[in-house]
Order: structure tokens, then C-alpha cells, then sequence
């Protein structure tokens, strides 16, 4: 469809749902009374759960970023050795 914006792709919104599902949790945790220790374990545990999977899907994610720049900092050199050698032509 012309002019929509791109969807997320899938591990995207699976992590959108989990960070959406700990801020829900986190909310519900801290409303709990003083003495619902039972019921904040349960949703400290599920919030646990969530972070760990939000990990596994970052962890590949992290490392494709890694990927990338480390491509872009070899083609920023292979720029900056051009323009080195475009201001001095007759340097060589």
C-alpha cells in the first residue's frame, strides 16, 4: 500500500510486546499491597521470564548492528583514503 509506513518485522514485535507486557506487569506489581508477597513473586518471575526473552531476541540483533558498523567504519576509511587522494592528485 502507497504511503503506509513498513511493518515491524516480526522479532521487532515480538520485543514491542514483551517491553509493552513488563511495563503492565511492572504497573500492576507496584499497585499491589504491602502483603500481596505471593502475587508481586508471580509477577516478578513472569516480568523475569519476559526479560530473558527480550535477551534472546536482542542477542542476534545486537550482533547484526555489530556487523554493520563495523562495515560502515571500513567504508568511512575507504571514503576519507578517496577524498585523501581526490585533494592531492598529484601527490602520487
Amino acid at each position: 500500500m502507497p504511503g503506509s509506513l513498513p511493518q515491524k518485522p516480526p522479532k521487532s514485535q515480538e520485543k514491542a510486546q514483551c517491553d509493552a507486557r513488563i511495563a503492565l506487569l511492572e504497573k500492576e506489581k507496584g499497585e499491589l499491597g504491602f502483603f500481596a508477597m505471593k502475587e508481586k513473586k508471580a509477577k516478578q518471575d513472569e516480568i523475569d521470564s519476559l526479560n530473558e526473552r527480550v535477551k534472546e531476541i536482542m542477542a542476534p540483533m545486537k550482533e547484526r548492528l555489530g556487523q554493520i558498523e563495523a562495515r560502515r567504519n571500513e567504508l568511512i576509511e575507504s571514503i576519507e583514503e578517496i577524498d585523501g587522494q581526490l585533494a592531492h592528485p598529484l601527490a602520487e
